[in-house]
């Protein structure tokens, strides 16, 4: 009961209890309403002290549709909400509601990105939003791209947004691929320096004999292609020309292949085909693309537990050896 007590008090106290001080975890309760919310607080956990306010916490809890989880999260990770104010948080949620967001879209963007509970909606939401909605994307669907990319509202548009708009507009080739290719690859918005990144990128898989056209083809069908990381694409690429032995060309046709993890996907299966060659148990040898393709459990099925050897390779597969000469 007497955690209960001081819990509001260390909301908006910079300094917590002495009750907090202990080694072990202090499971504190408190009522918004109807509803209970319990904290729990120890000395290696940021605490609820400063970070948010009591009234803040009960409008995301009553009006907003947050939970227990939701919230004491937030209380841990984002010290920019110690000073948030209620008028411009109830602003910036109406704001969303205004611009088309379901309550569902909102939660989810406050959830994901809290710091917009104190972003000013004039200064800082409305040039964003107005950017998205003259791109063609509004309602629903704006609210699904915010939701699922709510850091959007906090990037730069002079510095980030409008420059990475213009290339990627000159990539796709209309303002209108370029929405359908945001509200599948939202991130790609936040590169800083994108344009310079990305140039650098499709050079890259060109240096291995693929055609600009055929780049700028690949990139329109998979633009998360732009998410992936120079150090992730030339491990994948290394993998599949020098060690798979695959052509170039193969990632225009599963682009996919980019994405897999070497260690933990692609390297253990070759290692299992290669063991199964050996054992001289095909009777053709199976289409490599496809075989990394395949979902972990038909992978399993097809080629490891209808194996006579199924135990051996069940521990290749797993990691337990897996060198490929």
């Amino acid at each position: 009961m007497l955690c209960s007590k001081h819990l509001f008090s260390s909301l908006i106290s910079p300094h917590l209890p002495r009750l907090f001080s202990a080694t072990f975890p202090c499971i504190t309760t408190f009522k918004l309403s109807q509803l209970s919310i319990s904290i729990a607080v120890n000395n290696d956990t940021p605490t609820a002290s400063s970070n948010l306010q009591p009234e803040i916490a009960e409008f995301l809890v009553k009006e907003c549709g947050l939970c227990q989880s939701n919230l004491s999260a937030m209380i841990r990770r984002r010290e920019k909400l110690a000073n948030a104010s209620i008028v411009i948080a109830r602003k910036s949620v109406q704001f969303l509601r205004d611009s088309g967001f379901t309550e569902e879209q909102v939660r989810k963007t406050i959830i994901r990105n809290p710091v917009v509970l104190v972003l000013k909606t004039d200064r800082q939401l409305k040039p964003k939003i107005d950017l998205f909605q003259a791109l063609g994307i509004t309602g629903k669907d704006l609210g699904n791209l915010i939701s699922k990319g709510p850091r959007l509202l906090g990037s730069n548009i002079n510095k980030t947004l409008n420059p990475n708009i213009q290339y990627l507009q000159n990539l796709f080739g209309s303002i209108d691929t370029v929405s359908t290719n945001l509200q599948r690859a939202s991130r790609i918005l936040l590169c800083r320096d994108g344009p310079e990144i990305w140039e650098m990128k499709l050079k890259f898989l060109q240096s291995f004999g693929l055609q600009e056209d055929e780049i700028k083809r690949l990139v329109r069908r998979y633009p998360a292609v732009l998410e992936r990381t120079m150090d992730q694409m030339r491990e994948n690429m290394d993998f599949l020309i020098h060690t798979a032995q695959l052509p170039a060309n193969i990632v225009l046709r599963y682009p996919v292949l980019l994405f897999y993890s070497v260690e933990g996907r692609l390297k253990p299966r070759l290692q299992v085909l290669k063991s199964k060659s050996a054992m001289q148990l095909f009777k053709r040898p199976p289409n490599l693309a496809s075989v990394f393709h395949l979902s972990n459990q038909k992978f399993l099925d097809n080629y490891v537990k209808c194996s006579p050897d199924a135990t051996k390779l069940f521990e290749i597969h797993s990691g337990k050896s897996v060198h490929l000469d």
